[in-house]
This record gives C-alpha cells, sequence and structure tokens, in this order.
C-alpha cells in the first residue's frame, strides 16, 4: 500500500483535567480512504476476541464477561483451569464446563487472565515482549495493574508482580468506563458518574448559555452519563437521587442557613432538622427563593400549564419569564434601578409593563390584528398579564378558518414580536410590515417538524 494512502491529521483529546504530561492527551486520527476500503474485510482481519472495531461487537460485550469472570472466582474457594495448546499458559473457567477466558480485548485495552504462578506469569510476559517487538508499540507501565484474588498471599504477590513488571493492586476500578465489582470494593467506585454530572453542568453555566439553552442541555447531560453506566450495572437509589440533587443547586449563603437551622428540644422521639420555611418543616424552592429577596412570602402564579404547551423550549421559557414579571422592559428595569426612562423606545408612549411590548404598543396591536384578532374581543385586550398568556395559550376556539390553531400560533406570535422589538431597539432595525407572515410561516414550518401536534389547523 502506498505510504500517502495512511497519512493523515493527528488531534490530541484530553483525557483528564489538570493536563502535566502528554500522557494525558489521547491521540486520535481519521484516514477515510483506508478505512472505506478495509471496512469490508475487517471481520475476516480482526481476531474475534477483539470486541472493537467490527460492526456487532461491542465492547459492553467485554465488560459484563470480566464482571462475571472476577465474580464468579473471587466466590469460588477452588478454581478452574485449562491448559492452552502451549501447556505453558493456563486461563481460567468460571465453572467446570464452562469456556476457558485467557484475554479479552477492546481497541488497544486488554485484560489477561490466567492462574496466579511463576509460569504464567512468565508467559504474559514474555508474549508482551513479542508483541512489542514485532508491532513497534509499547506497553504502558503506569496504566498496568495486577489483580490478585484474595487467596494469594502477600509474598507470592510481591514474587509474581517483580516477574511481569507491574504493580499490584487492591482494586480493578473502571474498565472501558465501567467499574468492576469486587470483594472489597464500595458504593464509592460510582461517585464518579456525579462527578462528571456536575463538571457538564458547570461547563454549560461557563459557557454563558441562556437559562432555556442549559433547560435543555441539563436532561440529556444528566441522563446519557448514568445511562452509559447502566448497560451492566444496576445504579443505587441514592446515586440517581444524587444526580437529581446537582440539578438544582442554592446559592452558598443559603446553605449555610439551612444547615444553621437549630434542632427543636421540645420535639418528642428522635430529632431531626425541620425547614422554617415551610408549615410542614421540609424544604422547598419557593420558601428559599423568598430568603433569598428577604420577603415574607412569594405570591403563587400557577404557570404550569406553560410547560405543556405544544412549541419550542426557548419559547416556553420565556413565556415562563414573562409570567413572573423578568424580562427585560424598560419598566421591569426601572424597578430594578437600572434606567430612568421607561416610555416604549417604538411608539414614544408611557410604559411600564411587559403587555405594552407584547400587545398594546400601537404597532404591535396592528400584528395582532392582521393574526385575526378582532378590536372588540374584550377578552384580549382587557386582561391582566397573567391572564392574557393563559387565556390564549389554553384557547380551544379557533379565530380564524384554515390557518394553525391558536394556541399553536400564540406563543410563536410573542416571541417574534419580542424578537422584532430587541432587533429595532438595539440593532436599529425597523419593523418588519410582513411580520404576521413571518409568524405563519414559523408555525407551519414548526408542525411539519413536530410529529404529530394535536389539532393542527382550524378547519
Amino acid at each position: 500500500m502506498p505510504k500517502y494512502l495512511n497519512r493523515t491529521h493527528i488531534a490530541l483529546i484530553q483525557k483528564i483535567q489538570g493536563l502535566e504530561t502528554l500522557g494525558n492527551y489521547r491521540p486520535i486520527s481519521l484516514c477515510n480512504t483506508v478505512v472505506a476500503r478495509l471496512r469490508p474485510l475487517l471481520d475476516k482481519l480482526i481476531s474475534p476476541l477483539q470486541a472493537a472495531f467490527v460492526l456487532g461487537r461491542k465492547g459492553v460485550d467485554n465488560v459484563i464477561i470480566v464482571q462475571e469472570i472476577i465474580h464468579t472466582l473471587g466466590k469460588k474457594k477452588g478454581k478452574s483451569w485449562d491448559k492452552c495448546n502451549a501447556k505453558v499458559w493456563q486461563p481460567v473457567k468460571t465453572s467446570q464446563s464452562g469456556l476457558a477466558f485467557s484475554h479479552m480485548f477492546f481497541a488497544n485495552v486488554l485484560v489477561l487472565f490466567a492462574k496466579a504462578n511463576a509460569t504464567n506469569c512468565s508467559t504474559i510476559r514474555d508474549v508482551l515482549y513479542e508483541f512489542c517487538r514485532l508491532s513497534g508499540q509499547t506497553k504502558s507501565e503506569a496504566k498496568s495493574r495486577v489483580y490478585f484474588l484474595p487467596n494469594v498471599d502477600r509474598d507470592s504477590r510481591e514474587s509474581l508482580c517483580d516477574i511481569l513488571g507491574f504493580s499490584s493492586t487492591p482494586s480493578l476500578g473502571k474498565y472501558l468506563g465501567f467499574p468492576i465489582r469486587h470483594l472489597g470494593s464500595s458504593l464509592q467506585d460510582y461517585n464518579f458518574i456525579l462527578a462528571r454530572v456536575k463538571m457538564k453542568l458547570a461547563g454549560c453555566k461557563e459557557n454563558l448559555l441562556s437559562l432555556a439553552g442549559r433547560t435543555v442541555l441539563i436532561q440529556p447531560f444528566s441522563a446519557a452519563i448514568p445511562s452509559y453506566v447502566m448497560q451492566c450495572n444496576h445504579l443505587l437509589r441514592k446515586i440517581l437521587e444524587g444526580i437529581d440533587r446537582i440539578r438544582y443547586d442554592l446559592p452558598l449563603e443559603i446553605k449555610s442557613m439551612i444547615q444553621a437551622t437549630p434542632i427543636s428540644i421540645t420535639s418528642r422521639g428522635c430529632d431531626k432538622l425541620a425547614w422554617v420555611g415551610n408549615p410542614r418543616g421540609s424544604f422547598d424552592l419557593k420558601s428559599a427563593y423568598a430568603l433569598t429577596l428577604g420577603v415574607d412570602s412569594i405570591p403563587s402564579i400557577n404557570c404550569g400549564w406553560i410547560w405543556k404547551f405544544e412549541t419550542l423550549p426557548r419559547i416556553k421559557t420565556f413565556l415562563w419569564q414573562c409570567a413572573h414579571d423578568s424580562i427585560g422592559v424598560k419598566g421591569c428595569l426601572m424597578r430594578r434601578g437600572m434606567g430612568e426612562d421607561d416610555r416604549c423606545p417604538i411608539c414614544q408612549a408611557d410604559s411600564k409593563s411587559i403587555l405594552h411590548a407584547l400587545r398594546d404598543c400601537s404597532r404591535v396591536r396592528a400584528v395582532w390584528t392582521q393574526l385575526g384578532v378582532e378590536a372588540r374581543n374584550q377578552d384580549f385586550w382587557n386582561t391582566n398579564l397573567q391572564d392574557w398568556l393563559s387565556t390564549n395559550g389554553k384557547a380551544t376556539n379557533r379565530f380564524i378558518r384554515g390557518k394553525p390553531h391558536w394556541r399553536i400560533l400564540f406563543p410563536f406570535a410573542v416571541w417574534i414580536i419580542w424578537k422584532s422589538r430587541n432587533h429595532f431597539v438595539f440593532n436599529g432595525k425597523p419593523p418588519n410590515p410582513k411580520l404576521p407572515a413571518v409568524i405563519n410561516g414559523q408555525v407551519v414550518e414548526f408542525m411539519h417538524c413536530v410529529p404529530s401536534p394535536s389539532r393542527p389547523f382550524a378547519m
């Protein structure tokens, strides 16, 4: 094969935090020409004991086998062995009539099984040496470890480790990302799942994603990481509850106040901590938020219906912010001590509400009229913000024949009107006279992308 066919770019992938040496990177390359030609022949070129690179072979199969071997041999007092053809390497069996295992391959990760004696260890050492000599590769002594079953005494372990040239370990740690359970292992072996979820969520915050963006990314991050391990491991409730707690992290000062909650000396039975902000003594985010604001209570706003909208996640988040009076119109900014002028930047009318920006501004009223809202519709024009959002979001009637259903069109209209207003205020872009057509176009596009929204079009 010509050498130029194997030329490719090599990229270094970070394996750990706090890089110190080149060994903390994983080199990876892609040579499409060679891969495309070799793919039909890979199952004939690659050993059946190698679980990578061939379609239909999965690394999780190796993990299950390794786990079963370690578990079974750890429980048996007598061990089952089977001599290889060369009669110098004795692989292990999990039962008298079962298969014998001497090694498991996955890419460059190798697990070897053998009886703990000098003959087997010498053979393994010679095999690895010959492989490295022929392939030009080297074994990593820093990453290689020897695990002995509990019945091997300390002196034998040290002698066999000297033959192999590797150190002994009391714990196998992780194999292909899965913790291997054995005698002496603990539940702490799964704490790396919580650490990875925390790191991913911290990355979402550091990347300055919007609230909607973080909301969308939190769910796949917190589900994908444990799902990989759950392919062949049963996660305990403690780990799953820990993942749920990571999603909702309170400020440090609130945590300190929770921890400083005194224990009642008059309670009967066992002492327990109680949260003062809740009549039942259980902690809830609502009372914690009120404590953060320095008020006695937070007015109740029923916004659960927003998350049932048939619309985009970012629009749901925006509507939730509107219902809580938390978007950056001039009236809201003035209440927070930012800005002195509360006039509408489009119509120059005095305005202190989100409703003016989304409904009552003269140019916005024209958009709603073109979308089919009649001037005499008092339920639309004369309600407060929460009722306006709720009534139109839950609408079952149809405003105009042949158009998308109103409860689907309405959230898109609110969102696009807000974006158009921001383009005018911050970019100097004049209002689009064809904004109703833009709204209808995006709604129709959404209808074709969503599998089957209920009652998509009014007839």
